[in-house]
């Protein structure tokens, strides 16, 4: 700290942050804000002060008592400034605009004996006396001239008490006379006069006294906003856009690069925006698909909004809502600081870790590929408006790790191809911000630490709620009751199996997945009602009664009466029940006659259970050949035991289109147990496991027969998770690099390039030729180009571009 007191005080406006008070601080004392800075021995955090940049230190109790002494400031004004609210911009923009001690001028006002401080700003280009640009060097010496330590009327001093200072000599220290040059020419200079006027009210803005702490605010923003714009037209002039961040120094300010900003910036017409122009035009090619490129990342919330409102039609749907902008009107992005907490990291500490059942089916999980991850898919999207995190590793690392980044650009991506696409998304983006803005009556954590190795319900107390509510149970009481246990899992955290801590967590296509969901779906009302009684009393145990069992958001939290699916709250369950009680209907049939899907009667089936148990439907256990001229028949009774099919029907479509048993055995009707039984009984052999991974993916081809697939992909449907590998090898056909579109897709290139591999294999010849070095691909072959079409076309495929 220097020695005794500054020379005077400079109080702080009302809201005024710290940096912009030092930086005015600097400037009324007429030395550089670094010099203030060690003068004022404030600490360096960051270690950045000797590259020329600086981020204010921790308000202790010691800076803040050592400010005071020095400045003449009170502490609780300085606290103030710290506790200020208002956004900054970056040390070296605040730099930029500082007073010099160089100075650009105007011959003729130096003919006229005059001279203005002002002319020490680089923000000042223009003499609006004489309608002239600045001249910024001598011509003689090619160097600014050197300038009276004179403070600018213009931000950051107050009022200059030398205003229009007389000048007795004009010449430059090489002996050149400065007011006999030529004043740069201007090509238009009614433009750059409104560009000057504009800046100089923004200056004047920055620290009026008149102003509210809002109204300095905005034009501290717009002032960083313009020189951001200046920088990167500088930038491009030098040829150097994209290769780093842009940061705004002092030569990047001129009358070539201001001007045009100000056009930019201050553009209100209809007409098509300049600026997503000039972002366009200045982004690498690698980065054209970002909202907000990251050299525009330090502007102001307006300026990033404004980008990422005009670049909306090609941005991806995790950017859409990252961005928020599927909403009807604008929300201004948050100010991107180093002490903000995400939003993110607030909603996730919140929030279930799969979307809420009901709001999942109105969101369209029916129309969804794999379901199954579609609800913690749409839970991480609820997470990404205003966040600044990246979705892998950060955003889904706050709900589960298991949850996959590239899974939830799929579903993400597969909903906004839908007609109801931009619904869907505003719908998630609404939800969001209004869980911000609602309190939750479910603490969710605490819930999830409570069932944290806590068994739920033993043998006993679930034997006295089955004992005399359950008929003829299909499968044992041990699982029975470690199905209760799941569903008591699912009812206290509300929680996702699929990804739920172990014994509670089930695998997709798993035999205990099929269980589970008998479990529930064919529960009754009254062992409901016990197991909700049940979890009260859990609940109450470990001291948390003020919360009700189970909640959902309220659809008036969101704007849209016209939903992407099925409301199930809008579903009568009479005509349910009747089926699977009086009719004995399973539940695929009910789906069938009802026009609904599984997810929403399971969701229906689970807020109004059967009023009493179902009868056992018969098993169907017998198929008998049939007339050579028949393909397939089934009887239409759900208790018929028989089935008639004929063997060389089946064995062409099992051998000959390598379709799997419980394909057909679904068209059939009957299980994959009775057709095995029939296939051995006419010597159709049966493939083994291993032989088994090469059957067409029926989830793949959405019902459709595999003579309907062109070759080659035909022969790529073969296998298991075969349209993830075919949506991964689309992207890579439009990607420049492995490792581009394994960014793209969230996942490893190495694991991208085996996916690549294994289609080949399938389709027997290379997709993409290769080059030397560790699995680079180049362009497709003829037979990828093929596939590619045909996955595009066939299956609706479309290349995932890359998230953020």
């Amino acid at each position: 700290m220097r020695a005794g007191p500054l020379p005077f005080t400079l109080d702080p406006l009302p809201g005024e942050t710290f940096e912009t008070w030092l930086h005015t601080y600097a400037a009324r004392l007429g030395v550089p804000t670094l010099r203030l800075i060690q003068d004022l021995n404030l600490p360096d955090p960051h270690g950045e002060l000797h590259r020329g940049r600086w981020r204010r230190p921790d308000p202790t109790d010691h800076t803040i008592a050592a400010l005071g002494a020095a400045t003449g400031l009170t502490d609780e004004a300085v606290r103030g400034m710290f506790d200020a609210e208002g956004h900054v911009p970056q040390h070296t923009a605040f730099t930029a605009w500082a007073p010099r001690l160089a100075s650009r001028f105007c011959p003729p006002c130096l003919a006229d004996g005059h001279w203005s401080p002002n002319w020490r700003l680089r923000l000042q280009f223009f003499c609006h006396n004489h309608d002239v640009l600045l001249a910024d060097r001598c011509p003689s010496c090619g160097q600014p001239p050197p300038a009276p330590p004179i403070r600018p009327d213009l931000w950051p001093g107050s009022v200059s008490p030398l205003k229009g200072l007389s000048v007795t000599g004009t010449s430059c220290g090489c002996g050149h006379d400065l007011a006999a040059t030529d004043p740069p020419c201007s090509s238009d200079p009614d433009t750059a006069a409104r560009a000057q006027r504009f800046i100089d009210d923004l200056l004047t803005g920055i620290r009026g006294t008149d102003r509210k702490p809002a109204a300095r605010q905005d034009a501290l923003d717009a002032l960083s906003d313009l020189s951001l714009i200046a920088a990167h037209i500088a930038a491009d002039l030098a040829g150097k856009t994209g290769k780093q961040q842009v940061v705004v120094t002092a030569p990047m300010l001129r009358a070539d690069t201001l001007i045009p900003a100000v056009t930019i910036l201050d553009h209100h017409d209809a007409t098509t925006d300049p600026l997503i122009d000039l972002v366009a035009a200045l982004a690498p090619s690698r980065l054209t698909h970002k909202a907000v490129p990251h050299t525009w990342a330090t502007g102001s919330p307006a300026l990033r909004t404004r980008i990422a409102y005009g670049r909306s039609e090609s941005m991806t749907a995790i950017d859409q809502l990252r961005h928020a902008i599927t909403l009807p009107a604008p929300m201004l992005l948050p100010h991107r600081t180093a002490d903000r907490v995400d939003p993110a990291i607030g909603r996730a500490a919140r929030l279930p870790d799969h979307m809420w059942l009901n709001w999942a089916i109105r969101l369209g999980q029916a129309t969804a590929r794999r379901a199954a991850t579609f609800s913690s898919a749409a839970l991480v999207a609820l997470l990404l408006p205003h966040s600044d995190l990246r979705l892998k590793p950060q955003i889904v690392t706050l709900v589960n790790p298991a949850i996959g980044a590239a899974t939830v650009a799929h579903h993400m991506a597969r909903l906004l191809d839908l007609p109801t696409g931009t619904t869907a998304l505003r719908i998630l983006t609404e939800l969001a911000f209004a869980i911000d803005d609602h309190d939750i009556p479910i603490d969710y954590a605490r819930r999830r630490r409570l069932v944290a190795g806590n068994e739920l319900i033993d043998d006993d107390a679930w034997n006295s709620i089955a004992s005399s509510r359950i008929i003829s149970p299909r499968i044992g009481r041990g699982q029975l009751t470690a199905n209760a246990r799941r569903y008591l899992y699912e009812l206290l955290t509300g929680g996702n199996l699929y990804i739920a801590p172990p014994p509670h967590r089930v695998i997709p296509d798993d035999a205990r997945r099929d269980q589970y969901r008998t479990f529930v779906a064919f529960m009754t009302i009254d062992i409901r009602d016990a197991l909700h009684a049940h979890a009260r009393r859990v609940l109450d145990g470990a001291g948390i009664t003020g919360e009700p069992l189970t909640w959902e958001p309220p659809t008036t939290w969101v704007t849209t009466t016209d939903w992407p699916g099925t409301d199930p709250d809008q579903t009568d369950p009479a005509a349910i029940h009747d089926a699977i009680l009086e009719a004995r209907l399973p539940l695929q049939r009910v789906t069938a006659d009802l026009g609904l899907s599984l997810e929403h009667l399971r969701a229906v089936l689970r807020q109004h259970p059967l009023p009493r148990p179902a009868s056992p439907i018969p098993v169907q256990r017998s198929i008998r050949p049939a007339d050579s001229n028949t393909t397939s028949m089934t009887t239409t009774s759900p208790a018929a035991k028989t089935f008639h099919v004929d063997p060389d029907w089946f064995r062409e479509q099992y051998v000959t289109w390598w379709r799997s048993l419980p394909d057909i055995a679904e068209e059939i009707g009957c299980s994959s147990f009775t057709l095995r039984a029939f296939a051995h009984a006419h010597d159709i052999p049966i493939r083994t496991k291993t032989d088994a991974n090469s059957n067409i993916d029926r989830d793949a081809t959405s019902g459709r027969h595999p003579s309907q697939f062109p070759q080659p992909l035909r022969d790529a449907l073969r296998g298991t998770s075969t349209r993830l590998r075919l949506e991964r090898f689309v992207t890579l056909a439009y990607q420049p690099s492995i490792n581009q579109a394994a960014q793209a897709l969230g996942c490893n290139p190495g694991n991208l390039h085996d996916q690549l591999t294994t289609l080949e294999h399938a389709v027997g010849s290379l997709l993409m030729r290769r080059h030397a070095g560790a699995r680079p691909v180049g362009p497709l072959t003829p037979l990828g180009q093929d596939l590619r079409r045909q996955a595009q076309e066939h299956l609706g495929i479309s290349p995932i571009l890359p998230t953020t």
